[in-house]
């Protein structure tokens, strides 16, 4: 009846602790700055400048020079640079104590840095091509008889009247975006402990249905933490295939700077889940391959 009982439980558990990996591969992904500095925000940079040539070209010719000038102006370096910066600037925020109601956000070192940053990229800027529509269209390139100097005024005019060094939020004025902040601190804290405390439940839980042997117990462990990360590591395959389908694109009419969007958001999310999957099946294994040592010394002791 034991053995019942635990059968029915560990598929409620396997059940259960599946779709708490993809929570917890979304925290890992986006949640974790060192893992986005170091696995999301490298990586993006083609995505960015295909993002910001769709944005800006009005037919595919524009589109291929915009990404030829966008890469020459804004190097992967300094992308990355301003990028990191952005990071640090949101998870501090997110890191700091706040007072109710209101949410503070220092954007002085990334005002610093773009500061630093901006008069290399106007000095970047390749002169425009004759006959270039410059009159009503942003081309990423320096019009005729216009002076890069002027670029650093205009920069540092934007960046001293529209990104103040602090910016204070408060419930009153934008409680969707205060409530959203609030929203992303507590899943943080509480995603942090989804598979933990689960999986030592989970474990227990196990164990006082078999209770014993012992190399019983550690095999019955064992089966669902494998179950668990293969098919983790099924979800996690499956989610890279999601934007290659034809339906996903026609059922929302993507561009293909969007298509790729989802496509870069959905491998990171399944990078980060195969490595959850990695962790269970090891630990299953080992769980497996401990009960196989204790079965074989006890029929030696026998």
């Amino acid at each position: 009846m034991r053995k019942f009982f635990a059968v029915i439980f560990i598929f409620l558990f396997v059940a259960t602790l599946v779709p708490m990996t993809l929570l917890y591969a979304l925290r890992q992904t986006f949640l974790n700055e060192e893992r986005v500095k170091t696995s999301v925000v490298p990586p993006s940079y083609e995505l960015f400048v295909e993002i910001a040539s769709e944005e800006f070209a009005r037919n595919p010719q524009d589109q291929a020079l915009f990404k030829k000038r966008i890469a020459m102006v804004l190097t992967q370096e300094r992308y990355q640079t301003i990028l990191e910066s952005a990071v640090e600037t949101i998870f501090q925020t997110l890191r700091a104590q706040h007072q109710e109601n209101e949410i503070t956000v220092d954007l002085k070192p990334l005002r610093e840095e773009l500061r630093a940053i901006v008069p290399e990229l106007a000095d970047n800027l390749p002169q425009c091509e004759r006959g270039e529509d410059i009159e009503t269209q942003f081309r990423f390139c320096v019009p005729p008889g216009f002076e890069r100097e002027h670029f650093h005024t205009m920069a540092e005019d934007i960046l001293t009247k529209h990104l103040p060094p602090r910016i204070v939020v408060r419930s009153a004025e934008y409680p969707e975006i205060v409530a959203l902040i609030g929203s992303i601190i507590r899943a943080d804290r509480l995603v942090a402990f989804i598979l933990i405390v689960p999986t030592l439940i989970g474990m227990i839980i196990i164990g006082l249905l078999i209770w014993k042997p012992w190399d019983s117990i550690a095999r019955w462990i064992g089966i669902p933490f494998m179950l668990i990360g293969i098919l983790t590591y099924y979800i996690a395959h499956l989610l890279t295939k999601i934007p290659q389908q034809p339906e996903f694109a026609a059922s929302a009419d993507f561009s293909e700077a969007q298509l790729q969007a989802a496509s870069f958001v959905l491998q990171q999310v399944s990078a980060s889940q195969m490595q959850i999957a990695l962790w269970y099946g090891i630990l299953g294994l080992l769980m497996i391959a401990v009960s196989v040592a204790l079965h074989m010394n006890r029929g030696v002791n026998t």
